[in-house]
C-alpha cells in the first residue's frame, strides 16, 4: 500500500535544527522524529526513544519558585531541586512549564503534520544553495516511512535534496522503497559482532549488514555510512572488522567517523533515567579509526 499523502498523517517531532551543517551535504533542516527500535547505551537524544509528549527537570536552572507547585492540576509538581519534581500521575500536560521562568521544566515533543513540516522547510529554502536540504533524523525516521515518504516526493519535485540519517534497523520493505524515493542515506553502522551489538544496541545487526549492502548495490553514489566511536564499546579489533566490512562494499560509499560526545547526558536525568555508562578517552580510537579505515582504502571524510 502506498503512503498516503503529506496532509493525512502526521508524527511526533522532538526537535527542528535549521542551518545544519553536518547532516548531510550544505546547510540543512534536520527534523527530529520520535521512536527507534535500538537502545544505544551511548544514544545522545534519549528523548527520541518512544513518540509522545515528556517532561524534562532541569534542577540545576530551578530557582524553587513553586509557580510549577501553583498550577499543577494533580497538585503534585514541585521543585525538581527535591525529589523528581513530577506529579505521581502526571498526564504532561504542560501547565507548569508554562509559568517556569528559568526554563527548569521543558517540554519536548510535538506531533506535526507533513504539510506543516513541509511549509517549515521551505521557510529555510533561500539558504540551502546547490547542496543543501532537508534531513529526517531520530530516532529512527524510517520506522515512519509512511509519514516521510509523500513529503520527500512533494519537496524533491520541489528541487529539493532529501536525505535520511538512518540505524538501518527497519523493514525490508522499507529498505527496497528507499532509493527511489530519497536522494541520500546516511546509514549507522555501530558495529560488526552480533552479540556486541546486541549487547549495546538490543538488537542484532543481520538486517542493518543487509540493508547497508543493498543500498549500496542500488544507491551507488548516494551512501554515506556512520561510524560512531564510544569508549569502552570499540576497540582496534573492532574497527578492523568495520573497516573490513566496509571495504567489501562495491561503490564505495563516503564513512566519517562520529566521536562520542557527552553533550547528550543531562538529559537522562532530566527524563529520569540513568545517564549512559561509558568511561575512557575518545582520541585514540577516533585516531586509530581514522588510520585504519585509511589504510583499508575507504573513502573517508576528513572534517
Amino acid at each position: 500500500m502506498e503512503p498516503t499523502g503529506p496532509n493525512e498523517r502526521a508524527a511526533w517531532i522532538f526537535d527542528v535544527q535549521r542551518f545544519s551543517v553536518h547532516d548531510g551535504p550544505g546547510i540543512r533542516t534536520t527534523v527530529f522524529l520520535q521512536g527507534c527500535p535500538l537502545r544505544c547505551a551511548w544514544c545522545q537524544n534519549p528523548e527520541s526513544f518512544t513518540p509522545g509528549r515528556q517532561l524534562m527537570l532541569f534542577p540545576e536552572v530551578c530557582m524553587e519558585c513553586r509557580a510549577c507547585s501553583s498550577v499543577c492540576p494533580l497538585g503534585g509538581a514541585g521543585p525538581p531541586t527535591e525529589g523528581d519534581g513530577r506529579a505521581g500521575a502526571c498526564t504532561v500536560c504542560g501547565a507548569c512549564v508554562e509559568v517556569c521562568p528559568m526554563a527548569a521544566r521543558q517540554m519536548v515533543g510535538q506531533k506535526m503534520s507533513g504539510q506543516e513540516i513541509f511549509e517549515l522547510v521551505m521557510r529555510d529554502r533561500p539558504f540551502y544553495g546547490q547542496d543543501g536540504g532537508v534531513t529526517f533524523c531520530g530516532g529512527e525516521p524510517l520506522l515512519q516511512w509512511r509519514f516521510i515518504a509523500p513529503i520527500a516526493d512533494l519537496m524533491r519535485r520541489q528541487g529539493l535534496h532529501v536525505t535520511v540519517d538512518t540505524c538501518a534497523a527497519v523493514p525490508q520493505q522499507t529498505v527496497e522503497a528507499v532509493p527511489g524515493r530519497l536522494d541520500l542515506v546516511l546509514a549507522d553502522l555501530k558495529l560488526i559482532d552480533s552479540e556486541k551489538h546486541l549487547h549495546w544496541t538490543g538488537q542484532d545487526n543481520t538486517g542493518i549488514l543487509a540493508a547497508i549492502r543493498y543500498w549500496d548495490r542500488e544507491m551507488p553514489g548516494r551512501l554515506w555510512i556512520s561510524v560512531p566511536i564510544i569508549p569502552g564499546v570499540h576497540d582496534k579489533e573492532e574497527i578492523e572488522k568495520i573497516g573490513g566490512f566496509l571495504a567489501t562494499l562495491k561503490n564505495e560509499p563516503v564513512v566519517r567517523i562520529l566521536p562520542f560526545e557527552r553533550f547528550g547526558e543531562s538529559k537522562y536525568g532530566a527524563l529520569g533515567m540513568s545517564k549512559p555508562a561509558i568511561v575512557g578517552d575518545v582520541e585514540p580510537l577516533v585516531e586509530g579509526a581514522r588510520t585504519v579505515f585509511l589504510q583499508q582504502g575507504l573513502n573517508l571524510m576528513v572534517y
